[in-house]
């Protein structure tokens, strides 16, 4: 920024002393040029800012879209725990033997940490519940068949034709007051064991406030059906009950979301699987305070319900990933205008001021390209920086995809560089990633080639041509570097420095994307470490 800000500056003053200016005259004339200076400089301050904004919202996105990625592994691997359980018990078996469910069911939640409870609710006519609250139950309690009354207090179940109360749960612990509770007491549940039985598979309720919970959040459960026939079919009357998953919604989701970073975000999870009611389930860090940084991410269907995420940013967040790079543009603006519109009143003449904001604005134009340039350019290295390359690739990926023709990448890493850093130390480091840059830049030099400094070490080379060619490359530009004889003492691999390289091509389709690409010569990179180092490999597809 200082580089291009004293370009811009010199070159103005530089104008200025060659047409030797006279005092400016018009006034009016003089506020307008003042005026267009400033916009043209809050112009370029409000697209640096606004550049910034876009890139922190996608940088944000990507780590909820990895939240989300994560809810819905941990979500998908628990809610398969109950179709686990019901593969276990034969259709043709007349009970579920409560030792082989507690150990399964043991099982199962020491291996889940998202599951509160496995339970098993077998049918009961109106008939057997005398037999059945009779019969010594295994947990040697007094079982007797429950529901909630109107005032929510739970009594004895009122007379109807078909119960199906919570008999066996695991782990009976902190859970033995929902044992007799009749799940089909409730509306919310009805509906899900209704829609599993239609469907024959898994079906979650809305979440419910549990029997076992007290405060507000932890309360909140899901509860999964799925249910068990008596092999002769799907009816209602060969249904023999249903087997029950458990879920505190707060639970599993502060366990996924204890291996990431949320500090600074203000999150929430509801069910919007009713589009009129929207259900809170979890929320976490509400008391900070909030930008207006809000992504809302649709999580996949669980067992025919939809949640959905939303996350605020907070602001002291958003304040510490800008810069001070669109007020310093703004600033330097304001002193450049002062400073010019001081050196016209002095030297200016009237019969040159066109001839001087045609100038000027050419001068700010080339600045402002300049600007543009930098910022696609890495630092260190001097060549194209990863943002650039991101750019360039997904240009190159339509237009191939378009003309139908190959497109090539190599993934560049020199091999042991750690152990050179700690051998000759980071100022030597950096002079090795330039000579390396160098080298792969003169290499890759034709027409249709593209080099870029991928991150730290690593370098990538992007190729309007077929895997071949790029082999070809490649196999080059790892005898070039080899070639310049930087000394590396502590390599495994040469007494020089060596480079290990990754090819990978392809012909766009439809269905495939960019990151196929990179991923695909990562893959062949890893092999090329693999094999030895100081070598290229291409990757093999299937």
């Amino acid at each position: 920024m200082e580089e291009v800000q004293n370009y811009l500056f010199g070159n103005l003053i530089k104008l200025l002393k060659i047409y030797r200016i006279e005092v400016l005259r018009s006034k009016s004339f003089r506020n307008i040029f003042i005026a267009i200076l400033l916009i043209l400089f809050s112009t370029m301050a409000f697209y640096s800012y606004w550049f910034e904004t876009k890139v922190i919202k996608e940088r944000f996105d990507k780590k909820i879209n990895q939240w989300v990625d994560l809810l819905n592994r941990d979500i998908r691997v628990n809610t398969e725990v109950i179709s686990v359980l019901q593969e276990h018990f034969s259709i043709w078996e007349a009970e579920v033997d409560p030792q082989k469910f507690h150990t399964i069911s043991k099982s199962l939640i020491k291996r889940n940490s998202g599951i509160s409870a496995l339970e098993w609710l077998p049918k009961i006519t109106f008939d057997q519940v005398k037999t059945i609250e009779q019969k010594e139950h295994p947990y040697g309690i007094k079982f007797q068949v429950r529901e909630f009354y109107d005032d929510g207090s739970i009594g004895k179940a009122t007379p109807r034709e078909v119960y199906y109360p919570i008999y066996l749960v695991e782990p009976i612990v902190f859970n033995e007051k929902v044992l007799g509770f009749d799940s089909s007491s409730r509306p919310e549940t009805i509906i899900a064991m209704e829609k599993s039985q239609n469907k024959g598979r898994p079906y979650a309720s809305a979440p419910i406030t549990l029997i076992q919970s007290k405060t507000k959040f932890a309360s909140k459960g899901v509860l999964v059906y799925l249910p068990l026939f008596d092999g002769k079919g799907t009816l209602d009357i060969n249904i023999r009950g249903y087997f029950l998953a458990l879920y505190r919604v707060n639970d599993v989701t502060q366990s996924t979301l204890q291996g990431v970073e949320t500090n600074g975000f203000a999150i929430w999870l509801y069910d919007v699987t009713d589009p009129k009611n929207f259900d809170l389930l979890f929320q976490q860090r509400t008391d900070i305070e909030l930008s207006d940084f809000s992504f809302k991410k649709e999580l996949d269907e669980l067992s025919g319900r939809h949640w959905e995420l939303k996350v605020v940013a907070g602001e002291k967040l958003v304040l510490s990933q800008r810069s001070w790079y669109p007020w310093m543009i703004l600033l330097a603006g304001i002193c450049l205008v002062y400073l010019i519109t001081s050196y016209l009143k002095i030297m200016s003449s009237h019969s040159y001021i066109k001839k001087l904001v045609k100038k000027r604005t050419e001068e700010l134009q080339i600045a402002n390209e300049k600007l543009m340039e930098v910022s696609l350019s890495d630092g260190l290295t001097g060549v194209r920086n990863r943002r650039f390359f991101d750019q360039c690739l997904d240009r190159e990926w339509r237009r191939a995809k378009r003309n139908e023709k190959m497109i090539s990448l190599i993934l560049i890493d020199i091999d042991d560089f750690k152990s050179f850093n700690d051998t000759y130390g980071h100022p030597e480091g950096d002079e090795c990633l330039k000579r390396v840059a160098e080298c792969i830049n003169n290499t890759a030099n034709r027409a249709g080639d593209f080099v870029a400094r991928y991150g730290g070490e690593e370098f990538v080379v992007l190729i309007d041509g077929t895997t071949d060619e790029a082999l070809g490359l490649a196999k080059r530009l790892c005898y070039k570097v080899k070639e310049v004889e930087i000394p590396h003492k502590a390599s495994k691999t040469d007494k020089f420095i060596t480079i290990s390289a990754g090819v990978s091509g392809l012909t766009p389709r439809l269905e495939w994307k960019t990151s196929q690409l990179v991923e695909e010569a990562d893959l062949a990179l890893y092999e090329a470490k693999h094999n030895g180092k100081n070598r290229v490999e291409r990757y093999k597809r299937k």
